[in-house]
């Protein structure tokens, strides 16, 4: 019995001992626990702090005592701009200094300096006697066109049937072709003076009055009148420029630029 108790109590007592080191072990796992969270927890404050130690809180009525104020983000020129010296020129496309084509009296003019005018618009018109004869020309030089084509064809055809000589063909054909190119060249000339050749269709039926008499001087582009050099009853010459059309829709800007500014000048910048 005393072996057996003895028996009992040393177990008992590894029991306990066991015990013990089991708790303690508990124990010093937890508070080890509780000191890295308050580590990590320092940590982390600190952290904070020095993340937000260059802020500054303002209130309401702070804002407002100091007068700030806020807007929204947005593309400005922060670069500023440079000023040059410069000259704006008239683009050479549209400007137009405006003449006869033949010599005359002026008879009528319409506009005026710094009136604007269209395109094809008349300006002014010149009387001309000439105008005249080269129509009366023109009339007879059609008048010995047809009559020598129709001979020609007349002595072509006799000439093929070997009734006609070939010599009065061939002087038949020289007359047709040289009336024919005086006909052609007063017809050209007609149009240069911009005389409707049509309005001889029924020149016989009708009067000489109805030839014309005048040249009418036109505007060849829209603009201003920027100069008008001629007054009634001037005589001009072909030579003479009677007005000075400009339209300024567009023109050219030569400014001239510093080389130390250059590398602030890019394509696209307003001006």
């Amino acid at each position: 019995m005393i072996l057996e108790f003895k028996t009992i109590c040393r177990i008992h007592f590894l029991l306990a001992y066991f015990l013990l080191i089991i708790l303690f072990s508990g124990c010093g796992n937890k508070e080890e626990g509780l000191i890295q969270n308050e580590d990590a927890h320092s940590e982390e404050s600190g952290q904070t702090e020095d993340e937000h130690s260059g802020e500054v809180a303002l209130t309401e009525k702070q804002i407002k005592v100091m007068d700030i104020q806020f807007a929204k983000i947005e593309e400005q020129n922060i670069n500023g701009y440079i000023k040059v010296n410069g000259e704006i020129m008239i683009n050479p496309d549209n400007e137009s200094k405006v003449g006869g084509i033949i010599p005359g009296r002026v008879r009528k003019i319409f506009v005026k300096e710094g009136s604007f005018v269209r395109a094809g618009q008349t300006l002014a018109v010149i009387e001309n006697p000439d105008l005249v004869n080269v129509q009366v020309d023109y009339i007879n030089a059609k008048n010995d066109y047809e009559f020598s084509k129709q001979e020609y064809e007349r002595q072509r055809i006799l000439s093929s049937d070997n009734i006609g000589s070939k010599k009065n063909l061939a002087e038949v054909e020289s007359n047709y072709r040289r009336s024919l190119a005086n006909y052609k060249t007063l017809e050209e000339k007609l149009s240069t003076y911009r005389i409707s050749k049509n309005r001889f269709d029924n020149i016989y039926q009708d009067t000489v009055a109805n030839l014309q008499r005048n040249f009418s001087i036109t505007a060849p582009i829209s603009g201003n009148i920027v100069s008008r050099n001629i007054t009634i009853g001037q005589y001009v010459e072909p030579s003479m420029d009677m007005f000075h059309i400009v339209n300024t829709s567009s023109v050219f800007v030569d400014l001239s630029i510093f080389e130390k500014d250059l590398k602030y000048v890019n394509v696209g910048q307003k001006l």
